[in-house]
C-alpha cells in the first residue's frame, strides 16, 4: 500500500506523537507513506525523523479551488517521490476543513478515501461529503463516538481505531507530601465560560494550597482571555502560559493533574496521555467520548465556577482521593486504549479499504 495522509497545521503539530507511531509502524510493515502538510509544520516533520517522504501543500483558497489545489499536491507528490511504482491507493485525511481537497486527491488517484473522525465536527465533514456524491470510510477515533456517528449517519461506513498511548509499567505517585502541587490546563480549545468557571476555581484552590503551580496552553489562554481573568483573580503569580504545551507535552505529563475546561466532542491524546501516566483527570463528563465518560478513569467536574472550586478544593484538602482515581485512568488505558492496538486498528482499516469488500470510491 501507498498512503497519503492530508493535515492543517492545528492536527499536525499537536498529534504529531501519535501520527509519528503510525507512520513508523506503517514503515515497518513496508507501506510507503506521503505526510501532506502546510509549510509552517514542514521543519518540524524533518525533525522528527519519522520514515515518510513530506510534501507541502498550497495555501488554502476557496472551496472553488479544491481540484486546482489537489492537481498542484498530486504532481508534488510525484515529483517528491520519483520512484514510487504507483500513486497512492489511500488518501487518509485528518482535518475535516480538507476533506474536499482529500476527495478531489482520491479523484485524481483513483484512491481510496479515509477521513480521520476525532470530532463531531468531523463526522459531520463526512456526511457533507456523502450528500455530495462522496462515499469516505471514517476511522473513528472513540467507540463511543463511532457508536453514535453510526446511529446518524447510518449510509456512511465507518472503522472504529480508537486512539491509543503508550503506558508505562506502573502510574506515578501524585501530590507527594512536600512537593508543590502542579496542574496542566490543556486538551481542550477552551471556551471563555469554561475557563472562567476553571479559574474561579483555581482561585479557591490557591487560596488553601498557595504553593500550587498551574501551566496553562497558551492557545487556550488566547482564545479564552484567560490572562486578562487571571490577573482580576490574582492568579499571575501562580499561573504560567505554555506556547504549544500539547505539542511538547512531555513537561506537563510530570504534573500531578489535568484540567480539561471543556472537550467539545473532541478527542485529544494528551487526555490519554495524561491517564496513562497515572496523572488525576479532571474534566466535564462528555458521554460522546469513553475516556470522558468512564467515572472510574477520571474526576468528573461539574462545569460552572461552583463545580470547579468544590471539584478543587476536594484536591486541596484530600489529595488522597486524586491518587485513588489516578490508577483508573492507567487501568482503563492499559485495557481499552493501547498504542499497539491502534496501530493494528488503523492497518486492518487500510486493508480493507483496499480489498475486494471495502466500499469503492465515487468521484465528486
Amino acid at each position: 500500500m501507498r498512503i497519503a495522509m492530508l493535515f492543517d497545521h492545528d492536527v499536525a503539530m499537536r498529534e504529531h506523537r501519535l501520527i509519528d507511531r503510525i507512520v513508523v509502524a506503517l514503515a515497518s510493515e513496508g507501506q510507503r507513506i506521503v505526510r501532506i502538510v502546510p509549510q509552517t509544520v514542514r521543519e518540524d516533520l524533518a525533525a522528527s525523523g519519522a520514515p515518510a517522504t513530506v510534501v507541502v501543500m498550497p495555501p488554502a483558497g476557496p472551496v472553488t479551488t479544491r481540484r486546482q489545489r489537489a492537481a498542484i499536491i498530486a504532481e508534488a507528490v510525484r515529483e517528491a517521490d520519483r520512484d514510487a511504482a504507483s500513486a497512492p491507493n489511500i488518501v487518509h485525511v485528518w482535518s475535516p476543513r480538507l476533506a474536499r481537497v482529500g476527495a478531489a486527491l482520491a479523484s485524481i488517484w483513483g484512491a481510496g478515501l479515509a477521513l480521520e473522525v476525532w470530532s463531531t465536527r468531523a463526522s459531520d465533514a463526512a456526511a457533507r461529503l456523502k450528500s455530495t456524491g462522496v462515499t469516505p470510510v471514517c476511522l473513528v477515533a472513540d467507540p463511543e463516538l463511532a457508536r453514535r456517528m453510526a446511529a446518524r449517519h447510518p449510509a456512511i461506513p465507518l472503522r472504529t481505531t480508537p486512539w491509543g498511548v503508550h503506558t508505562p509499567p506502573a502510574p506515578r505517585t501524585l501530590f507527594a507530601p512536600g512537593v508543590r502541587p502542579a496542574l496542566v490546563i490543556a486538551g481542550a480549545r477552551g471556551d471563555v465560560a469554561g475557563v472562567g468557571a476553571l479559574l474561579t476555581g483555581l482561585r479557591a484552590l490557591v487560596e488553601q494550597r498557595p504553593d500550587a503551580l498551574a501551566f496553562m496552553d497558551a492557545g487556550i489562554a488566547r482564545r479564552s482571555g484567560a490572562w486578562a481573568l487571571a490577573r482580576r483573580l490574582n492568579l499571575t503569580g501562580n499561573l504560567s502560559l505554555i506556547a504549544q504545551l500539547e505539542v511538547n507535552r512531555e513537561p506537563a505529563l510530570q504534573a500531578d493533574a489535568l484540567l480539561v475546561p471543556g472537550t467539545a466532542g473532541e478527542v485529544r491524546s494528551i487526555v490519554l496521555d495524561a491517564m496513562a501516566q497515572g496523572m488525576a483527570v479532571l474534566s466535564p463528563a462528555d458521554a460522546s467520548l469513553s475516556a470522558l465518560s468512564e467515572t472510574g478513569a477520571m474526576v468528573p467536574v461539574v462545569p460552572s465556577r461552583e463545580g470547579w472550586t468544590r471539584a478543587l478544593l476536594e484536591l486541596a484538602h484530600h489529595p488522597d482521593e486524586a491518587r485513588r482515581h489516578a490508577p483508573g485512568g492507567w487501568q482503563y488505558v492499559r485495557e481499552h486504549r493501547r498504542a499497539s492496538a491502534h496501530l493494528q486498528s488503523v492497518l486492518d482499516a487500510y486493508t480493507w479499504m483496499t480489498s475486494a469488500d471495502a466500499v469503492p470510491f465515487r468521484a465528486a
